[in-house]
């Protein structure tokens, strides 16, 4: 008990450290992006004077690591400053864009998670035969499509020829599900291939390694139901790595939605950032990369103390 509280509180502490140096490492790269964010503000139109009462107002004439600690403090007591372009509080722009791109991941990575293991497991099972072949092919397809050019071949055949689904935008499921759901099929889909693919190719690996166990054809010879041997004994003991993946994919949602929300013109943390970008708002996007991180860093810890309920061998 006292090694599994040690071990915890050490990730917990190498957490807390990649986290302050992903702060450090994204105020740096906010400061050096080309441009002066209160001359875009302004405009050609402000004066000089203008433009040193804005830079004092948004402390940007102290030092830079004067700025870091005091944009730290005020972070740590839950106070992400106000946007330069949107001039209101960025923790009510994260608010209310946090919840869509939430939304969107979470459709993503389950529809990921839930066909890509059944993809793989069927594969394996029916291995050299059509289904197996059907899957890798189009798993390899999926891991070598780009996700924007599949938004905007989607976009070009179901909206544009087809007529099926709209062509971008997002509704609140809580106001209009059925258009809601309209909006949702094509980014959800864009968002979920790859990681799907790559989840199936995966399982498919696993899922062979683990059925050639001399305790899997025990289970065979005992006349088992190939449903009990496949879900009780196979799948179990393949989830290790297929977990480990599923994880790494969940942060790569993140990444992907930041275009997928720019294709479909979904109002969400992705977009957010890239119009911050563009706008040199670099309160916006430190803020919402900071907030990346933590929700990086807290999936990859529940990552690794899943391991210990897939196998109590790692509870060691």
């Amino acid at each position: 008990m006292a090694g599994t509280l040690t071990t915890f509180a050490t990730r917990l502490l190498q957490s807390l450290v990649v986290l302050l140096l992903v702060s450090v490492l994204v105020f740096a790269l906010a400061r050096l992006v080309p441009g002066d964010p209160v001359k875009t503000l302004l405009g050609f139109e402000g004066t000089q004077t203008q433009i040193d009462e804005m830079r004092e107002t948004l402390g940007l004439n102290r030092p830079l690591p004067v700025q870091y600690v005091a944009w730290l403090g005020e972070v740590l007591s839950g106070d992400f400053g106000r946007s330069i372009t949107y001039r209101e509080p960025v923790a009510d722009l994260l608010l209310a864009r946090l919840p869509v791109t939430a939304l969107l991941g979470t459709l993503a990575f389950v529809l990921a998670v839930v066909l890509g293991i059944v993809a793989g497991v069927v594969a394996a099972v029916y291995r050299g035969t059509p289904v197996d072949g059907l899957v890798t092919v189009l798993a390899t397809i999926g891991l070598a499509t780009p996700v924007f050019w599949l938004g905007v071949l989607f976009i070009y055949l179901f909206s544009l020829k087809l007529g099926w689904l709209p062509v971008q935008g997002f509704t609140s499921p809580f106001v209009d599900p059925a258009r809601s759901l309209q909006q949702l099929v094509l980014p959800v889909v864009c968002l979920a291939l790859s990681p799907l693919a790559s989840i199936a190719r995966q399982t498919r690996s696993s899922v062979l390694e683990v059925i050639q166990q001399d305790y899997v054809r025990t289970a065979w010879s005992k006349g088992l139901r190939e449903r009990a041997i496949i879900v009780g004994h196979v799948l179990r003991n393949a989830l290790m790595p297929i977990v480990t993946l599923t994880g790494v994919h969940l942060n790569h949602l993140l990444g992907g939605s930041v275009l997928v929300e720019t294709v479909f013109n979904i109002p969400g943390l992705g977009r957010l950032i890239v119009n911050a970008v563009f706008d040199k708002d670099f309160q916006v996007v430190q803020s919402s990369v900071l907030v990346f991180a933590v929700i990086v860093v807290t999936v990859n810890l529940l990552i690794d103390y899943s391991y210990a309920f897939i196998d109590p061998r790692t509870r060691r």
